[in-house]
């Protein structure tokens, strides 16, 4: 039985030229670069080159997820690549594309906003101990803090009404903050509850602004909820940033700390302000 995609593989000529433009075109190096077989690691799944002809755009292909299928073509045929099928919104959302690469292969891409994204984008041990850490103690029960985060509804109550939140592991949790812009460009798109302990705990994905390369990359934001004198103390901790490996993407990790260092206290101030006296 079929269990999803794990791999896709390519054939190229000229294994050392496909090894390089796939690095530029993804923003980083192989994992394994060897004279018969080169792959990256492309958000936990396989993408494969093997040196020899057969390279062909007539038979099985594979679409890989993206953000923005439009962006992605501009990137691609600025590194050399020829547009095969220009971005087309096929329904509900659901925007595909595809290129030749300089090779002869085709590299087809996807924006689907209903596939569930690699949960946590650092693996266990790769998560540093950093962290952005904020609590408030507000004037209500556990329960009436835990209902404001926890449903549409209540984050409609104190923050925006445009959100998706379905309360099951792995179930939407998304606030839109600019829902009028495309999918996969509101705010945090694709983020997916993690694990829950009513009135007491939440934890949910999350992910950058879509300026930054370190979107798709996702982090984690843990909610808990302990009783105090007269109401309760709510905190909140944004997790999961990567210890080590960050390449390219270094500036931009420490440009997505810092603007939720500063994103997550306005929050926090916001969700105070309104349970406060």
């Amino acid at each position: 039985m079929l269990r999803g995609l794990r791999s896709g593989f390519f054939r190229v000529a000229d294994l050392p030229a496909a090894r390089d433009w796939y690095a530029q075109l993804l923003g980083f190096g192989p994992y394994f670069d060897e004279a018969f077989y080169v792959g990256f690691d492309v958000a936990g799944y396989e993408l494969g080159l093997l040196p020899g002809g057969g390279a062909g755009i007539g038979g099985s292909s594979a679409s890989w997820a993206v953000d923005d299928p439009s962006a992605f073509i501009t990137v691609a045929v600025g590194l050399g690549a020829t547009v095969r099928g220009e971005p087309t919104d096929v329904g509900d959302g659901i925007v595909t594309a595809s290129v030749l690469d300089p090779f002869g292969n085709e590299l087809g891409v996807i924006f689907n906003p209903h596939f569930a994204p690699q949960l946590i984008h650092a693996s266990a041990e790769d998560i540093s101990e950093r962290a952005i850490t904020i609590a408030r103690t507000v004037e209500v029960t556990p329960a009436r803090a835990w209902e404001l985060w926890s449903s549409s509804k209540g984050l409609a109550e104190w923050w925006t009404g445009a959100t998706r939140v379905d309360l099951r592991p792995g179930g939407w949790y998304e606030i839109y903050f600019e829902s009028d812009a495309k999918p996969g460009h509101r705010g945090a798109d694709s983020c997916r509850v993690l694990s829950f302990l009513p009135n007491r705990m939440l934890s949910f994905t999350w992910n950058a602004p879509p300026d930054l390369r370190t979107r798709p990359l996702q982090t984690f934001v843990v909610l808990m909820f302990d009783p105090a004198d007269g109401g309760t103390t709510v905190t909140l901790s944004h997790l999961g940033w990567p210890r080590s490996g960050l390449g390219d993407n270094e500036t931009d990790w420490e440009a997505t700390f810092s603007y939720f260092s500063e994103a997550w206290t306005s929050v926090m101030n916001r969700y105070g302000e309104y349970l406060g006296p």
